[in-house]
């Protein structure tokens, strides 16, 4: 179960008095965080969903979660990862694709030469960029992950396959 969740949320501080806290989301829409009925811990234990938010800043909403109406209570929800389930991602579009389906995929070279794995993505606001390990020493890089630079995905075989690194 563990594995088919997705990480979209953290708990990072208590907001007043009434049990409100502070979250930071990595949805394209932080609000859209009470739209998610069944939400996980990092254990796969269901939690209660949240059930208001409203937005504090660019990712972060301040939300509540029903029967939690202290500080005491919100605090101790600190630090709390929020995961859904991947069932409940809307359908990407063509060469579209969730960053949790491009980390730990293999990268190679056109030829078919192992370079490396994916260890993360970003998205500094210019784009997304993509941290690859190579495979021949722990040194790590980044690529702006655009068609230039990976002209092919193939999810299904958990390959991207890049331009040769010069």
């Amino acid at each position: 179960m563990v594995e088919n969740l997705i990480y979209i949320a953290k708990i990072i501080s208590t907001h007043g008095i009434k049990g409100e806290f502070k979250i930071f989301t990595f949805l394209d829409k932080p609000t859209s965080i009470v739209n998610y009925k069944k939400l996980f811990d990092e254990n796969g234990d269901e939690i209660n969903a949240i059930n208001k938010a409203r937005i504090h800043k660019k990712n972060i909403v301040i939300g509540s979660i029903l029967n939690i109406s202290t500080k005491a209570s919100a605090a101790n929800l600190l630090g709390r990862k929020i995961y859904i389930s991947k069932e409940e991602l809307n359908k990407t579009k063509e060469n579209e694709y969730y960053y949790n389906e491009l980390i730990k995929l293999k990268v190679e070279d056109e030829d078919g030469n192992f370079i490396g794995e994916i260890i993360n993505v970003y998205n500094f606001g210019a784009g997304n960029v993509i941290e690859i390990k190579k495979h021949s020493n722990s040194e790590t890089f980044m690529l702006p992950f655009d068609k230039s630079f990976f002209p092919k995905v193939i999810l299904g075989e958990k390959i991207i396959v890049s331009l040769p690194i010069v």
